[in-house]
């Protein structure tokens, strides 16, 4: 089937991507095939951009939705017998927690430990390799502890 393309087409298939993030239900709601639908993002780049603008605004909605979930909660209705005699308040601990890591990853992220023994011998063998001077090798070893901590810190 081939999806002739519209803007009206467009127009629709980019605000079901943003409503849902799923590329699949975004064509259907457009009339188009997937392949179409990745046609036009290889083709032109205002799509492309487009098409990863709605994406994010997909993510921003489920992003808001945890957050609704995790600290406002959600009423459940409370039966006794077969009768309403009131309601519970729930919250989500794993939404919550999966939210901050994601805002403070170097607070809330799992706690690793980074070894580094066996770097100075490493460090040694390369130096004899490339012929480092040992300021040069220093200055390697001080590179490498820092990508290290910098991966740790989730700066990387």
């Amino acid at each position: 089937m081939r999806s002739i393309r519209t803007i009206e087409k467009e127009t629709l298939f980019l605000a079901a991507l943003a409503g849902t993030g799923n590329v699949t239900v975004a064509c259907e709601k457009a009339g188009i095939c997937r392949r179409a639908a990745y046609q036009w993002r290889s083709d032109q780049a205002s799509f492309r951009t487009a098409w990863d603008d709605a994406l994010e605004s997909a993510a921003d909605l489920l992003e808001e939705e945890a957050r609704r979930r995790a600290a406002d909660g959600w009423e459940e209705n409370v039966y006794k017998n077969g009768e309403l005699v009131g309601t519970i308040r729930h919250y989500s601990d794993v939404l919550l927690i999966f939210l901050l890591k994601g805002i403070r990853p170097y607070k809330y992220r799992e706690r690793i430990q980074l070894d580094i023994n066996g770097l100075d011998q490493e460090l040694a063998r390369a130096r004899e390799l490339l012929g480092l001077s040992d300021e040069e090798a220093e200055q390697l070893k001080a590179l490498a502890v820092a990508e290290a901590e910098s991966v740790v810190k989730g700066k990387r």
